[in-house]
């Protein structure tokens, strides 16, 4: 399986960080992406002091899956390390949005997996169920406005 480049990733992970910080500012103006390479979180939110992590995932539709990341290269990582209050997922269709401990919730127990993305460096991480996680109770959900992504 191929999976896409840093920069390719990238670019596509800032798109909906753009998508995710306009749906904010419309009650939170202040709100913001965080500036360079940071670990903890991408949007902060002063008015609430939310942290949000966002999420873009261009196969989850078609795997049925979304992929929960806890490890990179042997390391904690993602949702294991993440500083935010809330995890956001972007997919072709929706926006779904939950509290970051709910999910720690969801995930537990889940299957783990481990690979190499592109022979680099390993990832690991759970595996969710796209309905599980949109028909939960802790989810939000919201039909994407735009999917040019």
């Amino acid at each position: 399986m191929s999976y896409p480049s840093f920069d390719e990733a990238y670019k596509t992970g800032s798109s909906a960080e753009d998508e995710v910080l306009g749906i904010i500012q419309k009650k939170y103006p202040r709100a913001h992406r965080i500036k360079g390479y940071f670990k903890g979180y991408d949007i902060y939110v002063p008015e609430t002091d939310d942290k949000i992590e966002v999420k873009r995932d261009t196969r989850a539709i078609e795997t049925g899956n979304f992929f929960v990341e806890t490890m990179y290269d042997d390391k904690p990582s993602g949702i294991e390390t993440t500083e935010s209050t809330w995890w956001v997922w972007v997919d072709d269709k929706l926006i779904i949005w939950i509290q970051t401990e709910a999910l720690k919730h969801l995930i537990q127990g889940k299957k783990e997996i481990t690979f190499e993305a592109n022979g680099k460096k390993s990832r690991g991480g759970r595996i969710i169920k796209r309905e599980e996680l949109i028909f939960s109770q802790y989810a939000i959900c919201h039909k994407r406005k735009s999917v040019a992504i």
